[in-house]
């Protein structure tokens, strides 16, 4: 039975988000998630249905009403391209995806020769399982409960091979996690990845005094993260994050402030879709 009360219901959100941008954003889209709208359930299709069947004026005046969770859906889609783009880049093998929640890599590549491994707690690995009509050949999942095991050994039990360069995206998690566990994540793989293998992952940051727009975006989600039983632990200076990866054996390869997010994925767009202050990427490298 899938345990309905652990599944996670930020990765649920999440997904929403990602879907929503081809149906309320302009072009270009910055991600292109087309087989994520099949995983979420009803009432998430049903709501994407009848955005779809909104007049287009409608549309037009939705851009024009920027809101938090608009930038919340930039920084979704701009760390899943991101990601994906550096793994293009790397041309990996393995492809490890830590708290994978509803990604859609493995069911959109599957003809692919690249292995997907994706690691989630067992009742959120659970629910997006029995959404799936079936799983593609090259998706491995690896269900893990950090209570009673660590990423280490939840991966020796796997058949990744520690000793490939392995491309590894750990997105949306950070924050709702201890300092301790997010090196001890860290360390977890670079034990079970090889020389050359790369890890990006997202972190919060406290928003700039003077942008009280994302002060009150960031201060909102910490309220609606915790009273949906997942709260907010941990937030980092770009100066942190950075002696956290030399501590536990990586070396930054780029670190993606949001102003250079927006320059890079949102310069130019008419409806005004940017990454909100707080919201970091960084790319690591082993």
């Amino acid at each position: 039975m899938i345990d309905a009360a652990r599944r996670s219901r930020t990765a649920e959100g999440a997904a929403l988000l990602r879907a929503m941008h081809r149906h309320v954003d302009a072009e270009p889209w910055v991600f292109t998630d087309t087989a994520v709208e099949a995983l979420l359930p009803g009432p998430g299709r049903r709501f994407l249905k009848r955005l779809g069947a909104l007049p287009r004026p409608w549309l037009a005046t939705f851009r024009q009403r920027r809101s938090g969770l608009d930038a919340m859906r930039a920084q979704i889609v701009a760390r899943s391209r991101y990601a994906e783009d550096a793994l293009a880049v790397l041309g990996a093998s393995q492809y490890l995806i830590l708290a994978a929640g509803l990604d859609t890599f493995a069911l959109r590549h599957a003809a692919e020769s690249v292995q997907v491994f994706e690691v989630d707690h067992p009742a959120t690995q659970s629910w997006k399982r029995a959404q799936l009509a079936h799983a593609p050949e090259n998706l491995s999942f690896v269900p893990i409960d950090f209570e009673r095991a660590t990423l280490a050994e939840a991966l020796t039990a796997t058949e990744l091979d520690a000793e490939l360069p392995t491309f590894v995206s750990w997105l949306g998690t950070t924050y709702y996690l201890s300092r301790d566990a997010i090196a001890e994540t860290l360390r977890g793989v670079r034990e079970r990845t090889g020389a050359g293998s790369r890890l990006v992952l997202d972190y919060w940051s406290q928003a700039p005094l003077a942008d009280t727009r994302a002060g009150a975006l960031l201060f909102g989600t910490r309220i609606a993260t915790a009273l949906s039983s997942e709260p907010i632990k941990t937030l980092l200076t770009p100066a942190e994050m950075e002696a956290l990866a030399a501590r536990t054996g990586w070396r930054v390869r780029e670190h993606v402030a949001p102003v250079i997010q927006n320059a890079r994925y949102f310069a130019g767009r008419s409806d005004g879709l940017a990454v909100p202050s707080f919201a970091y990427l960084i790319q690591l490298e082993r």
